[in-house]
C-alpha cells in the first residue's frame, strides 16, 4: 500500500484504550511512526493509570490520559481538546470508543474494523482501514496498521526509560513476580516458595516484586512469609525503575502479566507461566522479535530470550477466565503445574547468553539533534514558523469557504426561490445546479425549462356537483370568459415583475404556453381572445394555486414537480363555473 501523505511536521495521535500490557504491546507501532516521520509530534491517548508504562518513551512527545469511565463533563472536555487537533489519528483496537475518538481527533483516520454491519458503515468515514485480526499475535496485529500507512515495520517493544540502576544489588540476582492482576492467572504458593529456594541454592539473590495494592500485599505476605532470603520490593518501584531492575537480572520468572511483557522487552531471560492464555496472541514478545509464531500449547517453548511453560492439558488454551469462568476462579492448569515442570526452563534461561544490545537494553532509535546550538535554534524556529504558516493557510481557506456560503445564502432567497415559484417551473436539473457550488462542482448542466402549466381544457374535467347530475364544462367560450376575468384581476400586479425576471433570465426560460381546446367533440382549434395575455394568465394561475410554498422559509417540494399536483383551480372558480354551466344547460333544455 502506498505511503499516506501527511503535511510536514505532522501531529499524530495513537489511541490504545486498554490495560498496561496492551499499551506496551502497541509501542512497536509508535516506533514505526517515529522512524517514518522523525519530525512528527506523536502523542498517545490511554486510560489513566496505564500511562506509567509509557514514561520516558523516546518516541512519544506527549501522553493524554483519560478516565476509564469519564463523566459527561470529562467526555466533552476531552472531545473539545482532541477535535481536529491531529493530522493523523490511529486506533489500535476495534470498538466504538477508540474508533470514535480517532474520527473526532484526526483529519486522516485509520483503525481496524470488525466484519459486522456497523464496521462496514464505519469504514466509509475512515481514511484507511484494516479488517480485525483473528488469531494473530497482538504485536503483529498492531503492526498491520503500519502496513496500511505504507511505512516499514519496527517490531520492537519500547520499555519505560529513565530508570535508575541504583536499584540493582551488587550481586547476581533473579527477579520473581508472583502477583498477577487476577486470581485465575496465579500459580501456587508452594510453587513460588520452592522456586525461591532453587534460585537461592544456585547463589542468586531473590528479589520479589509486586503491585502496590493492598490485595497484592496480602497475597505476597502469605507467599513469602518465613523466607528471609527473599528481598521484597513490591510497591516500592515505579515502572522505569522496575524496567531497570529487571534488565540487570540473570533471570525473571512471572505469570501472565504486564511485568512479564516488560521483562521480555528489556532483553532479560524471561520465564512466563501461562494458564488459560493463548500464547499465539498474548505470548511475551522477545527482545529481537518473534522469529516463529508461538504454539497454542506445549510443555516448554522458547523464542529468543523468552520461555513459555504450560501444563499440557487437553483443554488448553481455553482462553476462559479460569475453570469457573470468572476472574476470581481457580485454573486447574496452573494449580497442577509442578516445580519440576518449571525448573528446566529456568535452568535454560540462566544459561542464556545475552548479546551486547540486550545487555545495554537497546539504543534509542530517535536520532540525536546536531550538536551546534545555532542549528538547534534554527530548526526550532523553522518548525514553529511552519506551524504558524499552516494555521494561517487553514484559516484563509475557512474564511473563503464561509464567504462563498454567505454569498449563496444571500442568493437563494432572492433568486433561486423566486424562480422555483415562477409559474413556468424550472426543471429539476436546474434546481440541482443552484446547489452545485456547495458541492464544489464546476461543470453543471444546462437548465432546460419545462412547461408545467396545463391546457385550459382541464376545466372540462371539473364536476358541478348539483342536482342536475354530472355536468361537464365543455363550453369553450364559458371557460375562456372565466379565465379572462380571473386573469385580468391576478396579472395586473404581477405582469411587470414577471416580465422583468424574464429579461434577466433570457435564454433560460422558454415560454411555450398552451391554449385551451375543446375535448367534447370540437373539431376546430379555438383561437385566443385578443384582449388577454396567455402567458400572464398561466403564470397568475400557477402562482396563486400551485402547491409550491408561498414563503421562502417553506421547504422546497422537489418531488411534487408534476403538472397534476401543481394545478388545482380555486373553489370559487369551481362553484361559479358549475352554477353558470347548470344555468345554461337549463336554458337550453327549456
Amino acid at each position: 500500500m502506498s505511503r499516506l501523505d501527511l503535511p510536514p511536521q505532522p501531529r499524530i495521535l495513537v489511541i490504545a484504550l486498554r490495560r498496561l500490557g496492551d499499551v506496551l504491546l502497541a509501542t512497536p507501532l509508535v516506533r514505526s511512526l517515529r522512524r517514518a516521520w522523525p519530525d512528527a509530534r506523536i502523542e498517545a491517548l490511554v486510560f489513566a493509570g496505564t500511562d506509567v508504562i509509557l514514561a520516558g518513551n523516546p518516541d512519544l512527545d506527549g501522553v493524554v490520559a483519560m478516565p476509564a469511565r469519564p463523566s459527561t463533563a470529562q467526555s466533552l472536555a476531552l472531545a473539545w481538546r482532541l477535535f481536529r487537533g491531529y493530522d493523523l489519528a490511529i486506533s489500535t483496537q476495534t470498538g466504538d470508543r477508540p474508533t470514535n475518538f480517532a474520527i473526532l481527533a484526526g483529519r486522516r483516520r485509520i483503525a481496524p474494523v470488525a466484519a459486522r454491519l456497523s464496521g462496514r458503515l464505519v469504514r466509509h468515514v475512515l481514511t484507511r482501514s484494516i479488517p480485525a485480526g483473528e488469531g494473530l499475535h497482538r504485536v503483529e496485529d498492531v503492526l498491520r496498521l503500519a502496513d496500511a500507512l505504507g511505512i516499514p515495520r519496527v517490531a520492537q517493544l519500547v520499555c519505560p526509560g529513565g530508570g535508575s540502576a541504583a536499584v540493582r544489588p551488587g550481586v547476581p540476582y533473579a527477579v520473581v513476580h508472583a502477583a498477577p492482576m487476577f486470581r485465575y492467572k496465579q500459580w501456587t504458593r508452594d510453587g513460588w516458595r520452592a522456586l525461591a529456594g532453587e534460585l537461592a541454592a544456585r547463589g542468586l539473590a531473590v528479589i520479589a516484586t509486586g503491585g502496590p495494592s493492598e490485595s497484592d500485599r496480602r497475597y505476597l505476605d502469605d507467599i513469602w512469609a518465613g523466607l528471609p532470603a527473599v528481598r521484597r520490593l513490591d510497591g516500592a518501584l515505579n515502572f522505569p525503575d522496575l524496567a531497570a531492575l529487571i534488565a540487570g537480572a540473570r533471570v525473571y520468572v512471572g505469570p501472565d502479566t504486564s511485568v512479564t511483557h516488560l521483562s521480555a522487552a528489556t532483553g532479560c531471560p524471561t520465564v512466563a507461566l501461562l494458564g488459560p492464555t493463548d500464547p499465539r496472541i498474548w505470548g511475551p514478545w522477545p527482545f529481537d522479535g518473534l522469529t516463529a509464531p508461538w504454539e497454542s500449547s506445549g510443555t516448554i517453548q522458547q523464542r529468543g530470550n523468552v520461555w513459555i511453560v504450560q501444563n499440557p492439558l487437553p483443554c488448553l488454551p481455553c482462553q476462559f477466565e479460569g475453570c469457573d469462568r470468572h476472574i476470581d476462579s481457580y485454573s486447574r492448569c496452573l494449580d497442577e503445574l509442578s516445580i519440576g515442570a518449571v525448573m528446566p526452563a529456568v535452568v535454560a534461561a540462566l544459561a542464556f547468553r545475552r548479546n551486547e544490545r540486550q545487555e545495554t537494553g537497546g539504543a534509542p532509535d530517535r536520532p540525536p539533534p546536531q550538536s551546534a546550538t545555532g542549528c538547534l535554534v534554527v530548526l526550532a524556529l523553522q518548525r514553529q514558523f511552519g506551524r504558524v504558516v499552516a494555521r494561517i493557510h487553514a484559516l484563509q481557506r475557512s474564511l473563503e469557504h464561509a464567504e462563498r456560503v454567505v454569498e449563496r445564502l444571500q442568493f437563494l432567497p432572492a433568486q433561486l426561490l423566486h424562480e422555483i415559484l415562477d409559474p413556468l417551473v424550472v426543471d429539476r436539473k436546474y434546481v440541482i445546479q443552484q446547489f452545485a457550488p456547495f458541492r464544489r462542482q464546476e461543470d453543471v448542466l444546462d437548465a432546460p425549462v419545462r412547461i408545467v402549466a396545463p391546457p385550459l381544457d382541464q376545466f372540462d374535467r371539473l364536476e358541478a356537483g348539483h342536482d342536475v347530475g354530472d355536468v361537464s364544462l365543455g363550453d369553450e367560450q364559458l371557460a375562456r370568459q372565466l379565465a379572462e376575468r380571473w386573469a385580468e384581476r391576478r396579472t395586473r400586479d404581477l405582469r411587470q415583475q414577471v416580465e422583468a425576471r424574464q429579461r434577466q433570465r433570457e435564454g433560460i426560460l422558454q415560454v411555450t404556453p398552451q391554449v385551451a381546446r375543446h375535448d367534447v367533440g370540437a373539431a376546430q382549434q379555438p383561437q385566443p381572445h385578443p384582449g388577454f395575455d396567455r402567458a400572464g394568465l398561466a403564470r397568475a394561475f400557477l402562482l396563486d394555486h400551485s402547491r409550491f410554498p408561498k414563503t421562502a422559509a417553506a421547504p422546497l417540494p422537489f418531488r411534487q414537480f408534476r403538472a397534476a399536483n401543481l394545478v388545482s383551480p380555486p373553489d370559487h372558480v369551481r362553484r361559479y363555473a358549475s352554477r353558470a354551466a347548470c344555468s345554461k344547460r337549463s336554458r337550453e333544455t327549456h
